[in-house]
């Protein structure tokens, strides 16, 4: 570190102070140093700066904590290595002070030294300042004397002294050069230097003998220092509003990316993922991408998830992730289109085809978006998909990355024939050690000590396991599954001889990754297998708790432990079943012909067309993206034996056969059924566009999972709350429902009701509180919503409300304070909202909070500081928000808060009560994990 720093000095000279033995009171050192500019303690780097900081922190916990009179030697060698210029500036201030020893009292001597001290550092620029201001620290700190009087005080006062330095560090990039604040600062730390100097016991400021510096002196600097916090925080924060509104802010829409999850578990990521940051070279302004290319299962889709959550994008709408798949329809490029849209914009977006999306794609990228985008794009088959998803010339603000995961390493041709600069990275299997690790990972219940992998070794077919596996991670995680839990030796035989048994050893990597995968398979009771195979074919990223309700909750438990299926949190916060591609290709190899799908293909599958003994054995159907129509009568055929159906195209006629065994049902365009209510095995029914006004419809009592998108839908049928089995209740996007029925509340087992954009509703039933199972509730985008009933505070279990968008929302109700399981509120957009009720503060489990863009809310009730479980408040552009409580400073365990676009005075009285708790805490939405350079940006809105 030392040599580093020596480098970036350049040391001060007694001419550069304008010393003189002819001095006077009349013309002080002060008013010469302002006629010529200084450089002192040159830092280049601001990464020095936290090398620094490192050695400060090291040496004031020994100071602090040591038995020794002074700090170890090891600590002051390595502080005294980078500060001779620091010391010699003190020594010549001391000289300076000397010469004037004759003509001025103590009094005015300790006066023109404080000066001289305070002009020295305030010629330097932010970046110097930072680093003079340590240096002067650390030179106190190195020749302070522990056993003087007053001690405890000096410490104190360096350690408010190291709390403003580091404070105007993390503040440079946005502080002004001729700030008045950083100038009080930086003379706070200069009389802290001279205060403190008078505890050196043999040093260079000893002789001075400053009167003034008593216990009660340091003290009062102390608070003085520690006053300055807020009001410097204050200029960043103003001048953050002048020229960055776009790039803070943040906006809870249920449309808003979650914040990515970085891989748990993952042998080997860590490095990688490293390797392919430094290839994205995210300062570089250009359009940039990389390609993660490499086999099925070899882990490219966990790399991309890695980098893309090490990246880490809080801040703004400005990433997304979309996943393509094998042999996208075109209908889904038109779907993934809109996805990348609603993603970057938080707007809804509705296209005619993938052209139309493709077009209007390109007009949202090159005119729309202003800040930099990261957009992964996971799972490409065919590089050729990329032309069709993407516009053939794409403009993307500067500094935007793409990273694309595919099987074909020709992903970066086309890529750089849209514009990019394309680098490629081929993801390798693992090596000898890291598979090792990964198979004792799996297979020995997580433990990854050196110990357990030695004694792994030992056991019988340990290293055949691993040869077999040939370093894939799927076949070593599906292995390794399987042999957890189970007898070492007769599993590991049994995995072994299958493996060989197969001719693996001869075959190539694809091979002995498919054998692994289906040895898994074969080890399945047969219950299992079925779930499985039901899954592979139609199941596939669908709600976790949906297909719960149609396999059984064990049985995904079972899959999932044997690393077959995994649940996967999308970017709504919805748990979903994800199953690798290929076994998902392994599950439809397996299939024996009672499961049959459309595959996104436009003709109907040839096993329709049949003869009646065969379409008979038919438990399953799906036709997603067909276009061509269904008869009725092939259905009627259908209805004995079908478990699973899934209409996604026209039906013509209607059916006179009922579905009795039907367990899910999705329906897109039409209804085929009648007597709907008499199929006592229907758990899962989605309804979607269909021309029916349900007013006299009667569901199925069993039901446990409803879906209804169905503009015509006003009002639910009467005998609605007899559905005692309920479970989720999905009616977005019913935009002509005005109210749910009387008795709804009996909905007794209702855990998740979505009613957003629900724009014609109007109130809830009086009895809504009854619904006590009740945890996830979404009533955002009800604009005509006005308040929420008096019962709504009895809704015990409730953990996630959404309110957004609710504009004629001007109260709530007063017990909402008793929704004691409540960890996430969304009042994003109530613009009509005034106030929250005095309850509010009871909200212990509340964790985030969104006031954001309630215009009208002009205070927090007084006991909002006792929302004592509070991570995350927003509070952008509440623009009437003019006080705040004074229990606000209890907000222990808050750590980010959005404050762009409000009031400023709100602003400063924001940071009075919150930045004495965590001094980090207004950083992180004014930061960017961008390049900072302000040339690069249009900030206007």
């Amino acid at each position: 570190m030392g040599n580093t720093l020596k480098r970036g000095y350049k040391a001060i000279s007694l001419r550069d102070l304008g010393a003189s033995k002819s001095l006077s009171h009349h013309h002080t050192p002060a008013n010469r140093l302002d006629e010529k500019p200084k450089a002192f303690m040159r830092i280049e780097e601001e990464d020095q700066l936290d090398v620094i900081f490192d050695a400060i922190e090291q040496a004031l916990k020994k100071f602090q904590h040591g038995t020794d009179q002074r700090a170890p030697a090891q600590y002051l060698g390595t502080l005294c290595s980078g500060f001779n210029d620091a010391a010699s500036m003190m020594s010549t201030l001391s000289q300076n002070c000397e010469s004037l020893n004759s003509q001025l009292t103590i009094k005015n001597l300790s006066a023109e030294c404080y000066t001289l001290l305070c002009d020295v550092l305030k010629s330097a620029s932010k970046l110097h300042w930072a680093g003079a201001a340590l240096s002067l620290v650390v030179y106190v700190l190195e020749q302070v004397d522990q056993g003087s009087k007053n001690t405890s005080e000096c410490l104190s006062l360096l350690l408010a002294m190291r709390d403003l330095a580091k404070h105007i560090r993390a503040l440079l990039p946005q502080l002004p050069e001729a700030d008045e604040k950083l100038k009080t600062a930086t003379s706070l730390i200069a009389q802290g230097t001279v205060l403190c100097c008078t505890h050196v016991k043999s040093g260079t400021f000893s002789k001075l003998c400053f009167a003034g510096s008593t216990k009660d002196s340091m003290d009062q600097l102390r608070k003085l220092i520690e006053g300055v916090y807020p009001n410097l925080t204050l200029t960043a924060v103003e001048k953050v509003l002048e020229r960055t509104s776009k790039l803070t802010r943040q906006i809870s829409l249920p449309l808003s990316p979650s914040i990515p999850v970085y891989p748990s578990g993952k042998v080997g990521l860590d490095e990688r993922v490293d390797v392919v940051i430094s290839m994205l070279e995210m300062e570089d302004s250009e359009m940039r991408a990389v390609v993660l290319h490499g086999m099925g299962g070899i882990g490219k889709s966990t790399l991309g998830d890695g980098v893309y959550a090490k990246l880490n994008f809080t801040k703004g709408r400005n990433h997304c992730k979309v996943e393509v798949g094998e042999s996208p329809s075109v209908d889904k490029l038109r779907d993934l289109q809109a996805n990348i849209m609603e993603r970057l914009s938080g707007k809804k977006v509705r296209l005619g085809d993938h052209r139309e999306g493709s077009r209007c794609l390109g007009q949202f990228l090159g005119n729309e978006c202003q800040e930099p985008l990261f957009i992964f794009i996971d799972n490409v088959f065919n590089a050729d998909v990329l032309t069709d998803l993407l516009p053939a010339e794409l403009t993307l603000p500067q500094h935007s990355r793409v990273l694309v995961t595919s099987r074909d390493a020709n992903a970066c041709p086309v890529l750089e024939g849209m514009g990019f600069k394309c680098s490629k990275y081929k993801v390798e299997e693992l090596d000898h050690f890291q598979s090792r690790r990964l198979l004792c990972l799996h297979a020995f219940g997580g433990k990854e000590a050196a110990e357990t992998e030695a004694a792994a070794e030992k056991q019988n077919n340990f290293m055949s396991i691993l040869r077999l596996c040939a370093g894939l991670p799927l076949a070593l995680e599906v292995v390794g599954k399987y042999l957890k839990s189970r007898n070492w030796d007769s599993a590991s035989k049994h995995v072994v001889d299958s493996l060989q048994s197969c001719d693996s050893l001869t075959g190539n990597k694809e091979n002995r990754l498919y054998h692994s995968l289906e040895f898994s398979y074969a080890q399945l009771a047969k219950a299992d297998a079925k779930s499985f195979l039901d899954i592979t074919a139609f199941l596939v990223d669908l709600p976790w708790e949906m297909v719960s309700h149609v396999i059984g909750e064990g049985r995904l438990k079972a899959l999932e432990e044997l690393a077959l299926i995994k649940q996967k949190l999308d970017v709504d916060k919805v748990t979903r079943v994800h199953v690798h591609d290929l076994l998902i290709a392994l599950g439809r190899n397996k299939e024996t012909g009672i499961r049959v799908w459309s595959d996104g293909a436009l003709w109907l599958p040839p096993a329709l067309k049949e003869d009646e003994t065969d379409m008979k054995k038919i438990e399953g159907l799906s036709l997603r993206n067909c276009k061509e129509a269904l008869p009725a009568e092939t259905l009627d055929v259908l209805c004995k034996s079908l478990r699973v159906l899934i209409l996604e195209n026209e039906v013509i006629g209607q059916c006179s056969n009922s579905p009795y065994q039907l367990q899910l049902l999705i329906i897109k365009g039409a209804m085929p059924f009648q007597n709907l209510w008499k199929l006592s095995q229907l758990a899962v029914l989605s309804i979607c566009e269909v021309d029916m006004d349900f007013k006299d419809f009667e569901f199925p009592r069993e039901l446990k999972a409803l879906s209804l998108e169905c503009k015509k839908l006003r009002e639910l049928p009467t005998n609605f709350q007899d559905l005692h089995s309920l479970h989720t209740l999905d009616l977005r996007f019913c935009e002509n429902l005005e109210r749910l029925p009387a008795g709804f509340g009996q909905l007794s087992s209702l855990q998740m009701l979505e009613l957003g954009s629900c724009k014609s509703l109007k109130e809830l039933p009086d009895d809504f509180g009854r619904l006590q199972a009740l945890q996830y509730l979404d009533l955002g985008g009800c604009e005509n919503l006005t308040e929420l009933v008096p019962s709504f505070g009895w809704l015990q279990k409730l953990q996630m409300l959404e309110l957004w968008q609710c504009k004629s929302l001007h109260k709530l109700p007063d017990n909402f304070g008793q929704l004691l399981s409540l960890c996430e509120l969304n009042l994003h957009g109530c613009e009509s909202l005034q106030s929250l009720p005095d309850s509010f503060g009871q909200l212990s489990n509340l964790n985030t909070l969104s006031l954001a863009s309630c215009s009208c809310l002009t205070k927090l009730p007084d006991n909002f500081g006792s929302l004592n479980s509070l991570l995350e408040l927003k509070l952008t552009d509440c623009i009437s928000l003019k006080e705040f409580p004074e229990s606000l400073n209890q907000l222990t365990t808050l750590q980010l808060v959005h404050i762009n676009e409000c009031n400023l005075q709100t602003v400063q009285e924001l940071v009075d009560c919150l930045f004495i708790i965590n001094e980090d805490l207004l950083y992180e939405p004014i930061s960017s994990p961008w390049p900072s350079d302000e040339s690069d940006y249009d900030y206007s809105d």
